[in-house]
């Protein structure tokens, strides 16, 4: 799949890691992860993703975020200030 669209993983809301690694997404809608309140660990490492604007707010536990290697040129701040237990983002420009 190239994109991921809203609630894409709504009813999978137990969800503790999820690695969506080397899978080509271009596209990631806004509340493709809504509703995840218990991920801990989240990779979109390796794809083809040029903007990310995500709504984590459901998942305030999360406390790994991988982006690296894509070809994201701007993180908006939102997208991280309601993450209080965020300990690693790793952003690595492709």
């Amino acid at each position: 799949f190239s994109h991921i669209p809203n609630f894409a993983f709504e009813n999978f809301n137990n969800l503790i890691n999820l690695d969506l690694s080397s899978n080509q997404i271009n596209k990631v809608h806004m509340k493709a992860f809504s509703r995840l309140a218990y991920l801990r660990e989240f990779s979109l490492k390796e794809n083809n993703i040029r903007e990310i604007n995500l709504d984590l707010k459901d998942s305030k536990i999360l406390n790994l975020l991988d982006l690296s290697l894509n070809k994201i040129a701007n993180l908006s701040n939102e997208t991280f200030t309601i993450l209080s237990n965020l300990n690693t983002l790793i952003f690595k420009p492709e």
